[in-house]
């Protein structure tokens, strides 16, 4: 349809299947769509995996895993146009990071809001050696509510461990272990973001990466915060 490729869905539908958008490097994202025949119905699911380089449009539940990029190109991008993606307890969102710099780490990006739930992996590829200061906006919306239930990120060292940074429209990968509200400072804000994390129960606190909540988690956020983000 007008020189790009859609992969239509009808009102309700519920799908198993898998979908690859292959928009081409140098080409428009849009070249390749999953879209909606009709967007004032049922909102349809798909729990089969969606990777690539494409365009999500309108209102989707998603069961699967959502992959950016393809085998040839780890690190690319999708976007979202409109509507609401809402991600189930079963989904599994891969990030690649090649390096910090746009272009160089997966993202989900677009005009549609999300609601997060599942699990988020994040790995780093092709030799890439995060540094303290960067930082990784993975998804970005126009609202984002939830979180992920289960987050993996591939160790960083001393440094860490890396973390997640939630805002009003964007999900951020944090590589400093004590700049909490990813400004890329360490203030006394940093500090109250922590300690209402601990105060709430939150594991997103858990520090030491024992499971549970302690002054352990206390004294290593301490010590990050002491040695700085260089």
């Amino acid at each position: 349809s007008g020189g790009n490729t859609q992969f239509g869905l009808e009102n309700g539908a519920d799908i198993s299947t898998n979908v690859v958008l292959n928009a081409p490097i140098g080409g428009f994202l849009d070249w390749a769509q999953i879209r909606r025949v009709d967007a004032s119905g049922d909102t349809p699911t798909i729990r089969g995996d969606i990777s690539g380089r494409g365009e999500i449009i309108n209102s989707y539940d998603l069961a699967g895993r959502l992959s950016p990029g393809l085998p040839d190109r780890s690190v690319d991008r999708l976007v979202t146009n409109g509507g609401q993606i809402r991600l189930a307890s079963t989904t599994v969102v891969d990030i690649d990071a090649a390096g910090a710099s746009d272009g160089e780490f997966d993202r989900i990006s677009g005009s549609s809001s999300f609601v997060l739930d599942g699990a988020l992996d994040v790995d780093f590829v092709d030799g890439y050696v995060p540094e303290p200061r960067d930082q990784f906006e993975v998804i970005t919306g126009s609202a984002i509510d939830g979180f992920f239930s289960d987050i993996d990120i591939e160790p960083v060292g001393a440094i860490g461990p890396a973390h997640i940074v939630y805002t009003g429209n964007s999900v951020i990968i944090v590589i400093c272990a004590a700049d909490r509200d990813a400004d890329g400072e360490l203030t006394v804000f940093d500090f109250l973001a922590f300690q209402n994390l601990f105060a709430a129960g939150d594991l997103r606190a858990d520090l030491d990466q024992d499971g549970q909540l302690t002054i352990f988690d206390f004294l290593v956020f301490q010590n990050r915060f002491s040695a700085g983000c260089p």
